[in-house]
């Protein structure tokens, strides 16, 4: 099953899987010429990658 890594609005979004020896990462990229869909392995024997939630954001209003 894969699981988000990451995503930065509608244009780039990482997903991982878990395999034998570590992970397989999927990265989507969309732009003003399509989309790119791109695979990597990553080296995690042990699956010891931990994803962790970034903080909410928000805007600070400037005075």
């Amino acid at each position: 099953m894969w699981e988000v890594v990451t995503s930065n609005g509608n244009n780039i979004k990482s997903d991982r899987q878990k395999v034998l020896g570590g992970w397989i990462v999927r990265t989507f990229k969309s732009d003003a010429y399509g989309r790119r869909e791109e695979q990597s392995f990553v080296s995690d024997p042990a699956h010891e990658w931990k994803v962790y939630k970034e903080p909410f954001k928000t805007k600070t209003k400037v005075l």
